[in-house]
């Protein structure tokens, strides 16, 4: 009786740990983006409104984007930008994210092949992952930066902004808390 009671305390016990675990993405996500008009003029770009989830039941990083929040150095590109019809830019893969919990990294790398959707197309980009983190007893501070190179014409970007060609370049960096 006392071994069953003891083995049953101690299930609900590991299974109480593991739904408690909470991700919660702390502060803004920086993304910076860049690419280059036919003339070879360099445009950069930030904006503050990404927004990054991994759905602990799914295994998955979701990665959202709404390219209108996106701000440049080039007001005729900015223009362009705020008046064309784009939908949310989003980046899917597979990523287990409590894989990265049970221990210290400094500048892990990891590289993901995610499935692009940007302007209705649907295509594979990989994104390199670089993950630092500090794990203590209740808490798991990360900060993940990321790079993705999105070619502008597999997107058929550049029939949208025909002054553009080559790849957009996004960097972001994101600051997660894991709390147990």
């Amino acid at each position: 009786m006392l071994k069953a009671s003891l083995i049953t305390f101690l299930t609900l016990f590991i299974c109480s740990i593991s739904l408690a675990q909470q991700y919660s993405q702390s502060g803004v996500i920086h993304t910076d983006i860049q690419l280059y008009t036919k003339n070879g003029i360099q445009i950069n770009g930030t904006s503050k409104e990404m927004h990054i989830e991994y759905p602990v039941q799914d295994q998955k990083m979701e990665v959202t984007l709404d390219p209108h929040t996106i701000k440049t150095d080039n007001i005729e590109f900015d223009q362009q930008l705020y008046d064309c019809l784009l939908e949310d830019f989003v980046f899917a893969a597979e990523l287990d994210a409590s894989s990265l919990e049970y221990h210290s990294n400094y500048n892990e790398t990891i590289e993901l092949q995610t499935r692009a959707t940007i302007n209705n197309v649907t295509q594979n980009v990989m994104l390199y992952l670089i993950i630092s983190n500090k794990k203590t007893t209740n808490r798991n501070v990360m900060e993940i930066s990321g790079k993705g190179r999105i070619s502008i014409s597999d997107f058929k970007l550049d029939e949208i902004f025909p002054n553009l060609e080559g790849e957009l370049i996004v960097r972001f960096t994101q600051n997660l808390i894991i709390t147990y």
